[in-house]
């Protein structure tokens, strides 16, 4: 097969990383370079994409197992990346905006900026924005630019004062609202880009990063000051609530996929899940990461990657995989499903709920309050035949009757559980 000029290929087998169980849940991905990765975008399941300091675009087609190394005509760092569909996408380097009409097999530069470009996003093959920062006189400013086809032509709208960092800062929900987090200021915009609306969400010292946001107004992101804050909103950014807090470590790579369930991970840190806007974190990946993570993108509730600095990949296909907390009591085959009393029941606050599994499933264990609202998760995952047990750690909660309900293929069962404190 001829390989089109400056194209390399690196086709890279994934390094597994094996703890106790065999359905672990994040592995670490061999990219194929040590290159920072600072974005990542998909097409579908199995098509992704991502931008790679030096110039590299890596991409995948087997749902991000292995990675193709393409360098795409310059040795700038790429800040981001977006694909409209297999064949045509978009990534930034420097001033410039690059596009590929052959699924990033070439590029070439479409238009150049005031600035360096730090974010790209298409909604479609012609609508999309480019965000910008550039200092005049010791000050910084970040600008918007709109396009309507294909980059052709540009409008700009200046979004506030600050310095971007390479760390996420930028997020756009969809071709209306969009999201920029700098220092202690953020901005809104609600029609595309064309307007913004800036408000403090800190003091003058503090560092934020822009983990997601799931609806117009519901949204997650990291404040750095004296403590590491993960913060949620209900009203577009107008106030936060703290959900989680460390100083151990930064947690600059996040992502949420409702109000309730969400991911964090950062430098020399654990990757956490919540399933319960931040109430409980359980530790999916415990051990520190050599290199740190700096970003985190779901395609779905099963598949996520998590990625950063010096080629840095890591992936999972369940969720996370089994929750620490889960133990597996015996690899022998039951010959029905089954789920057993709590023990001990009434109890304060710690319990254990044992579940046997017939067959290999994807297992959900949920937690349900007196008034029928699900509380938590405790498992959620393909899970092998076998007889398990899963902790509840009820510290958060107050007394009162809880019911706990396993699904598992066709079967489903409910019991009732009593928290005396």
């Amino acid at each position: 097969m001829k390989v089109p000029k400056g194209i390399i290929f690196l086709t890279i087998f994934s390094v597994f990383v094996c703890r106790d169980m065999k359905a672990q849940g994040w592995q670490i991905i061999n990219s194929g370079t040590s290159a920072s990765i600072n974005s990542m975008c998909f097409v579908d399941t199995s098509l992704i994409f991502a931008a790679a300091d030096t110039g590299k675009v890596l991409r995948s087609s087997n749902g991000g197992i292995t990675w193709n190394i393409i360098q795409c005509g310059t040795i700038l760092p790429l800040r981001g990346v977006s694909f409209v569909n297999k064949d045509t996408g978009y990534t930034v380097a420097g001033s410039q905006l690059l596009r590929t009409s052959n699924s990033g097999l070439n590029w070439m530069t479409v238009s150049s900026f005031y600035g360096n470009c730090y974010f790209v996003k298409f909604f479609s093959k012609y609508s999309g924005v480019v965000i910008t920062s550039y200092n005049i006189n010791f000050q910084y400013y970040i600008d918007c630019y709109r396009t309507s086809n294909g980059g052709n032509n540009w409008n700009s709208s200046t979004v506030t004062t600050g310095y971007l960092s390479l760390f996420n800062n930028v997020f756009f929900l969809d071709s209306l609202y969009g999201y920029i987090a700098v220092a202690y200021l953020m901005s809104v915009t609600t029609n595309g880009g064309n307007t913004w609306s800036t408000h403090n969400i800190g003091s003058n010292n503090d560092e934020s990063y822009i983990y997601n946001f799931v609806s117009p107004d519901t949204g997650f992101l990291v404040l750095k000051s004296t403590n590491i804050n993960v913060q949620m909103t209900t009203n577009r950014g107008s106030t936060f609530n703290p959900i989680y807090q460390t100083t151990a470590y930064n947690l600059y790579a996040g992502y949420f996929l409702n109000q309730n369930t969400g991911y964090i991970a950062g430098v020399s840190g654990p990757i956490l899940c919540t399933t319960n806007k931040g109430v409980n974190w359980i530790t999916q990946y415990p051990a520190s990461i050599p290199n740190g993570l700096s970003r985190m993108l779901f395609i779905n509730e099963r598949l996520g990657f998590t990625f950063g600095a010096h080629g840095t990949i890591m992936r999972t296909s369940n969720g996370g995989g089994l929750f620490i907390g889960i133990t597996q009591n015996s690899s022998g085959i039951p010959s029905n499903y089954s789920l057993y009393q709590n023990s001990p029941n009434p109890f304060n606050p710690h319990t254990k709920i044992k579940f046997d599994l017939s067959y290999k499933s994807i297992a959900r264990i949920s937690l349900f309050n007196i008034q029928g609202k699900e509380i938590t998760i405790l498992v959620n995952n393909e899970m092998d035949a076998g007889s398990y047990s899963v902790d509840w750690d009820a510290t958060n909660y107050p007394s009162g009757v809880y019911f706990y309900k396993l699904t598992a293929g066709k079967f489903s069962e409910t019991k009732k559980m009593i928290l005396i404190k």
